[in-house]
């Protein structure tokens, strides 16, 4: 069996044209009730942290704030950007809902590997239709998984031992969490990164649809036979 685990934001997901309005909006929340007074920070500030774990996002913006602050503004911007993506906000990439579709009507397995909070992952995965093309539970950061490569981990214990797991993204904590995983990697070069980091990748697709044929290639040279 091969199973594919999907990085989402950068990978199913284009946020960008809401993100930036969903964390303000998070922000003033905290600001119109916070004892501790706090600067907005400019747009250039919040894109420049967007792509790494969203606990570090909120360190980084606001380094002065202690944990509990820095976790309450997290959750009121995450709870912003489900709100937009419910009520239409973000997009797509192209051919992903008719690519995933025929993966899972040729039973492949299907998993989510992101950094996200998970009322973030599950906003996506259900405004898109996306949600029963994938594995439950959705598996996010918390506690006891502290990274992308933790995620994929994870997955793996319930897979046999000649199970194949390809992942799939668009950023080097997707790569990284493939290559501690040792498993394949394809690239998506029409994500957030673009080429940028997926210098030296074998396997990169420029569009969601060839994603498909990709897995294809890896199956064959894993010589995994589907049935």
């Amino acid at each position: 069996m091969t199973c594919l685990a999907f990085d989402i934001d950068g990978t199913l997901f284009d946020c960008g044209d809401i993100i930036i309005e969903a964390f303000q909006k998070g922000i003033a929340l905290f600001m119109k009730n916070a004892v501790t007074a706090i600067e907005m920070p400019s747009k250039d500030k919040i894109i420049s942290v967007l792509g790494i774990p969203t606990d570090l996002i909120f360190e980084q913006l606001f380094p002065d704030l202690n944990a509990h602050d820095q976790l309450k503004i997290n959750d009121l911007c995450v709870n912003a950007l489900a709100d937009m993506i419910h009520h239409g906000g973000g997009s797509l990439y192209e051919h992903v809902y008719s690519t995933l579709e025929r993966l899972h009507n040729e039973g492949y397995s299907m998993y989510s590997a992101s950094n996200g909070k998970i009322k973030y992952i599950q906003s996506i995965l259900e405004s898109n239709g996306l949600i029963n093309f994938f594995k439950k539970p959705v598996i996010v950061l918390n506690s006891k998984i502290k990274t992308k490569s933790e995620i994929i981990r994870y997955y793996k214990t319930n897979l046999s031992i000649n199970d194949l797991m390809i992942m799939i993204g668009d950023r080097s904590s997707d790569r990284q969490a493939a290559e501690e995983n040792n498993i394949p990697f394809i690239g998506c070069a029409f994500g957030h990164a673009g080429f940028r980091e997926l210098d030296c990748v074998r396997w990169i697709a420029s569009d969601f649809s060839k994603i498909y044929n990709i897995v294809k290639e890896i199956e064959k040279e894993y010589n995994i036979k589907r049935h």
